[in-house]
């Protein structure tokens, strides 16, 4: 059993017990257990979905279990629960707009939901990644992905296409903070070990060769002239291997000399801050 089923199951019981020592359900006992243990369910789905960032459904559960028919150790601790998460819970204000001039008739959808008309006030939504879908009444459309963190307050300037104009606009670029190419790091890290190969083989090969310098021409080790030219051959293998694995970290690094694109006027997203 994981620590967090235990930990609710503690809580759960603890909670029942406060109830029951309180004498809430005292009257009408089998209704009052059945009306308690509802509160209960809903007080441990809620925190079950506040652990998850599913504050909307967290909202809704402590809503249930805050209300008056629960004991009243319940309510406290919902209500407690329930201004918490509603203070978490990110809001996304969206404005639509051509030209520089806002749009009165556009709609938003998220993450596939129903679209609804674009208006003054933030759309509250759970943290984490969502697509966005703002589409004017004639038919322009932009779609964007985005990510909100707990207790963020986010606006959104959309600018729209023209009529006629492409209906979606194309993903942006691989911003520059993104995760290089894994093949520099793959063959500079094999050409670093050629090198270093190269280096300790040929340091062998170097001292294989002055025992032989020191002993001929009388040497009694038949097994030491062969050492030597194993260790020089590995050591010519290892360079090799170092030197391609670093011609080929040159030609897969990146580059930042390619000529930048032509500037183009179309559909694009600019942030807002706080509100």
């Amino acid at each position: 059993m994981s620590e967090v089923t235990t930990r609710r199951q503690i809580q759960r019981a603890a909670v029942a017990f406060a109830v029951l020592a309180s004498g809430w359900a005292a009257p009408g006992r089998a209704q009052a257990n059945d009306a308690v243990d509802r509160c209960l369910r809903a007080h441990e789905r809620g925190q079950a979905a506040e652990q998850k960032s599913e504050l909307g459904e967290a909202l809704r559960q402590f809503e249930e279990c805050r209300a008056s028919r629960c004991p009243s150790v319940v309510q406290k601790d919902c209500s407690r629960r329930f201004a918490s998460v509603e203070s978490d819970r990110p809001s996304l204000l969206v404005r639509a707009q051509r030209g520089g001039r806002l749009l009165a008739e556009a709609t938003l959808a998220i993450d596939d939901g129903e679209a609804s008309a674009l208006g003054e006030d933030p759309t509250r939504i759970d943290p984490g990644s969502h697509r966005i879908v703002i589409e004017s009444a004639d038919g322009a459309r932009v779609e964007r992905r985005l990510v909100l963190s707990r207790g963020e307050r986010r606006e959104l300037d959309v600018e729209l296409p023209a009529p006629g104009a492409a209906s979606s606009a194309p993903e942006p670029a691989t911003p520059k903070g993104a995760s290089p190419s894994p093949w520099p790091y793959v063959f500079g890290s094999v050409a670093v070990v050629g090198l270093a190969g190269f280096v300790g083989f040929g340091l062998s090969g170097k001292s294989r060769q002055s025992k032989l310098d020191e002993c001929k021409p009388s040497c009694n080790d038949p097994n030491l002239y062969d050492d030597m030219k194993r260790s020089y051959l590995f050591a010519d293998v290892s360079l090799a291997i170092g030197l391609a694995a670093g011609v080929a970290t040159w030609l897969t690094l990146p580059r930042s000399d390619a000529a930048p694109p032509a500037a183009t006027r179309g559909p694009f997203i600019s942030f807002g801050g706080q509100f």
